[in-house]
């Protein structure tokens, strides 16, 4: 690989991009999930599943799709540089020590599970590389659906479930940056799924021993209420899929064992309920009585909220509304009109989510430097914007040419930094310990997992 000659952050990739468009070479090989170029160099291809749009078209980034992928296109530089700025093994693959170079491609899921299926299908499917290997047509599309080295995605866990069921079945490592699903975590289902945040289980704990402080100690039977609210009742409002079921019942169960004298309530949402249903919903809620709500939603934030304010039961300065990771920046950070219904019904809600870093952590920090200087560098926002889907049919410059966008890491880069790191440093772990005397060097599936998990 020749050495950046330019102020280009991204130039490996860049580079590899090049290398693409004039021999796109595709493995496929059974067993091996790398693509060989030309000068026999074995490329790991990274793609990004995940939503760039919403339904309408229009761009959608509440947990940060465009910064992730930013993320995405970073850790494969440096492994590709052997840049250990963020995570210091890196600096170990520095002068080409791995054979085994990275680049990365996005596809847009349009918050849709079906439109996810179909992708990964195409995706994982290796009689597209066998046909143009064969001398077949090459179009656009596909050249695009080279073999996966590892999925990167999907984003909600009921869109994750199907596409990782194919990418496993099919040989293919598939992580996640925010699924949360415990469901994910068998194993006879999702052979190769592995994920770089908590499950839900993880979550329900904290959140159980902030608001109840449970049965006390198990000698004395004293409670230390200095770190709980003291709640003993609480409802929780859940989307009716994978996501929201395991969830809700994650926390049921924490309750259960941690704070046993505490009262759960579950009332459950369709994925994109009309307004028939929150009424209904709603009002159920509200009829409990409760002065705690937890919410797992999907969609129809305002709705919810506007609902729940019209029965009373938000916006009265007695009632507390927490929500999941999953609600992203759909309420965080807008501006509402002072007194409104919507504004009021918001006003001192909270999420609880894992965080991939805060500031003051080094990595973090040198994270979130490494994604302004991209934003900073005219020649690697074109470049990203180069790679993003839907060309020509979504404005993605709504998103990449405010002031915001790579100023914060927002939500999923730190962990899809983390992810791709893990997978390129197992893959050339598993290069540089090959024995040449047995031959190339092929990557399957099954070893690649065992190394990264």
């Amino acid at each position: 690989m020749a050495h950046n000659t330019t102020t280009m952050k991204l130039w490996t990739l860049a580079e590899i991009s090049g290398e693409l468009a004039t021999a796109p070479q595709i493995s496929s090989t059974p067993g091996n999930n790398l693509i060989t170029l030309n000068d026999n160099k074995s490329l790991c291809h990274l793609p990004y599943i995940f939503p760039f749009t919403d339904p309408s078209g229009s761009p959608w980034n509440a947990i940060g799709t465009y910064e992730g992928f930013a993320a995405i296109a970073l850790a494969a530089q440096h492994l590709n540089a052997g840049d250990g700025s963020i995570v210091p093994e890196v600096a170990a693959l520095a002068n080409n020590t791995c054979g085994v170079k990275f680049n990365v491609a996005a596809f847009d899921t349009a918050l849709s599970e079906r439109i996810a299926v179909d992708q990964i299908i195409q995706i994982t499917d290796r009689t597209n590389g066998q046909a143009i290997a064969n001398g077949g047509p090459a179009d656009d599309a596909n050249v695009l659906l080279r073999p996966p080295c590892v999925i990167l995605g999907a984003a909600r866990s009921a869109v994750t479930m199907p596409t990782s069921l194919i990418s496993g079945l099919r040989g293919f490592p598939q992580i996640s940056p925010i699924s949360t699903s415990p469901a994910l975590d068998d194993k006879s289902q999702y052979r190769y799924f592995a994920r770089t945040i908590p499950n839900d289980d993880g979550t329900s704990v904290p959140l159980i021993a902030r608001l109840n402080s449970g049965s006390g100690d198990k000698n004395t039977g004293a409670k230390d209420e200095s770190e709980s609210w003291g709640v003993n009742h609480l409802a929780v409002l859940y989307v009716d899929d994978a996501y929201g079921n395991a969830f809700a019942q994650g926390i049921v169960l924490a309750a259960k064992e941690m704070a046993p004298g505490m009262k759960i309530e579950t009332f459950s949402l369709a994925v994109n309920p009309d307004d028939a249903q929150i009424q209904r919903v709603i009002a159920s809620m509200a009829e409990s009585q409760y002065m705690y709500f937890f919410a797992i939603l999907a969609s129809s934030y305002d709705e919810i909220m506007t609902a729940a304010y019209n029965a009373g039961i938000a916006g009265t300065g007695k009632h507390t509304w927490l929500f999941s990771d999953g609600v992203g920046s759909e309420f965080t950070g807008r501006d509402f009109t002072v007194g409104s219904p919507l504004e009021r019904a918001y006003r001192g809600t909270g999420t609880l989510s894992a965080q991939g870093g805060m500031p003051g952590m080094k990595a973090y920090d040198a994270l979130v430097e490494g994604l302004r200087e991209l934003g900073e560098s005219v020649e690697d926002k074109e470049y990203l914007n180069s790679l993003l889907p839907n060309q020509g049919i979504t404005n993605h410059t709504d998103v990449t040419d405010s002031d915001s966008y790579l100023t914060t890491p927002g939500f999923v880069a730190p962990f899809l930094y983390d992810a791709v790191i893990s997978a390129g440093l197992s893959a050339c772990n598993l290069e540089m310990n090959h024995n040449a005397t047995d031959g190339s060097f092929a990557l399957s599936g099954g070893d690649h997992y065992d190394a990264i998990v």
